[in-house]
């Protein structure tokens, strides 16, 4: 489960860096960041569902990270989406995010403190560092460094 742990927190930190590239350097949306990101979330809910630490794999433990999975990037993609139209983003959806990424870190029986350190780091990456960037115009600052920090803790909890 290591490799595809690996590979889906890759997919999914590529994903984001080229959507976000393509909104700060002003280049027209293409499917390349989205489809990464869907891809990844993916593959680390299905590493995570067949985990070795998922003994006698109880139906809920093996929905569990494909449901979080869903909610992240639902959530996430209509974030995206009513911040491009509007610029206002429902509070609905930074709440469901968030129920997403507990949802995601629990699923992660091996080591729940390392997995719900490592949703902080997101929250703080995606909720905070990243919007203020957005709004200051401040291409490298914080905010892609605690995503990609929380998500080597979410391999690392999902792998140890």
């Amino acid at each position: 489960m290591r490799n595809q742990s690996v590979a889906g927190a890759l997919l999914v930190v590529a994903g984001v860096v080229v959507k976000n590239s393509e909104e700060q350097l002003g280049r027209p949306p293409s499917l390349l960041g989205p489809t990464m990101f869907v891809f990844g979330w993916g593959l680390i809910a299905f590493a995570v569902s067949n985990n070795k630490s998922n003994k006698g794999k109880v139906a809920w433990r093996v929905f569990l990270p494909y449901l979080a999975a869903a909610v992240i990037v639902g959530a996430a993609m209509a974030m995206k989406q009513k911040m491009r139209k509007s610029g206002m983003v429902p509070l609905v959806l930074p709440v469901l995010f968030v129920a997403g990424w507990l949802l995601f870190a629990f699923s992660l029986n091996r080591n729940r403190l390392l997995a719900f350190g490592s949703a902080g780091l997101v929250f703080l990456s995606m909720l905070l560092f990243l919007p203020l960037q957005r709004k200051n115009g401040v291409v490298d600052g914080p905010g892609m460094v605690l995503f990609t920090l929380a998500w080597v803790g979410l391999v690392q909890a999902n792998v140890m």
